[in-house]
């Protein structure tokens, strides 16, 4: 069964020609005036693009990863926000205009909230808004297909794959959009913008950068690679246009119910998997650490007081990851299959920084 939502992703690295592809997919959407497989009236059909730099404060910096930075926080509320919007428009049948309302409704108070959280409310409201009143003709209408264009780096795919989860508990089309450009083209454009990043936070980037891959994770198959080096063409667009169209006609199907008991299953082989990736991690960690301890020749006493230290630090973490104590990334497992064993860099960083905050505390 079509779905009447899509969520498309745009990713790159920045300045890569992300937003410039996507204004121009907009236009060119605006332009058809209908389509057989998915409109029946000419100006029903809804793309909203989102760009994330519009959204995320400038202040807060890409480099800050920790599972409480502000900067984590503050994507994490706009999945909330996308999860909002997507319920009002699917489970309420509401209109766009009706979806904002009942995102700002929804979201009215500001208890306990960042600063930095409040602006990227305040501004989502604000392009969402703004393209609203573009199409203030038809914005009261209930369109027959709207398409959220979503325009961000989304360099690590666990930040897609939300977007994903998403897709997938209401049941909408999912497809992705990743563009490739060569470092120095998009470095040399970005010197030219007004408030350019760092070089630095470039190269960090570039080292992070998780591309799509089917073989990696399984949810991860409609996607397209476009070129950015050179200036996007008609052939592009029209592709991307199909391959929206596909993700249309093929949402994300739900996952299957499970009774009571195969939750309990769930939860306990998740419990066990989560347990067992930080015990290895911490292992690794404890093992690094009295590697640098005996290089720094300490005395023998020494490094058995220090061993102590570091297998305490180790058994207390897992304690409090067994009790829920602490917040940690989620692990993306490809595929998502209960107990294969798949390597989430973020779940390992938050881990190691916690592990190395104990030791100094």
């Amino acid at each position: 069964m079509a779905s009447s939502v899509c969520l498309t992703l745009i990713s790159g690295i920045p300045a890569s020609g992300k937003t410039t592809l996507a204004e121009i997919f907009v236009e060119f959407v605006h332009s058809i005036p209908f389509d057989l497989h998915v409109l029946e009236e000419k100006g029903r059909l809804k793309v909203i693009h989102i760009p994330f730099d519009d959204v995320i404060p400038n202040n807060l910096q890409l480099e800050e990863e920790s599972p409480s930075s502000t900067w984590r926080q503050c994507r994490k509320k706009i999945v909330s926000y996308m999860d909002d919007i997507l319920d009002s428009l699917i489970t309420k049948q509401l209109t766009l205009v009706e979806a904002y309302s009942y995102l700002q409704t929804k979201n009215a108070s500001v208890e306990g909230q960042t600063k930095e959280e409040i602006m990227v409310f305040n501004n989502l409201q604000q392009v969402l808004w703004r393209q609203l009143k573009l199409e203030s003709s038809t914005a009261n209408k209930k369109p027959l297909a709207t398409i959220f264009i979503l325009d961000d780096n989304f360099f690590y795919r666990s930040m897609r794959y939300e977007y994903f989860q998403l897709a997938r508990n209401h049941s909408i089309g999912f497809c992705q959009v990743h563009i490739t450009c060569p470092y120095q083209v998009a470095s040399c454009r970005n010197k030219q913008r007004s408030s350019p990043i760092t070089e630095e936070t470039y190269v960090n980037m570039m080292a992070k950068l998780e591309e799509p891959d089917s073989s990696k994770a399984s949810w991860e198959i409609d996607y397209l690679l476009v070129d950015g080096e050179t200036e996007f063409n008609h052939l592009e667009v029209s592709q991307i246009w199909g391959l929206v169209q596909y993700a249309l006609e093929n949402p994300v199907p739900p996952i299957p119910e499970e009774d009571d008991e195969e939750k309990e299953l769930s939860r306990v082989i998740g419990q066990t998997s989560i347990l067992h990736q930080a015990d290895q991690i911490l292992r690794k960690c404890v093992s690094e650490s009295m590697l640098k301890a005996k290089n720094y020749a300490q005395e023998t006493c020494d490094l058995k007081s220090f061993a102590s230290k570091v297998n305490q630090a180790r058994t207390s973490l897992l304690d409090s990851i067994r009790e829920g104590a602490i917040g940690l990334p989620p692990l993306t497992v490809a595929g998502e299959n209960k107990g294969e064993n798949v390597k989430n860099e973020e779940f390992e960083r938050a881990l190691q920084k916690l592990y190395h905050n104990s030791l100094n505390s």
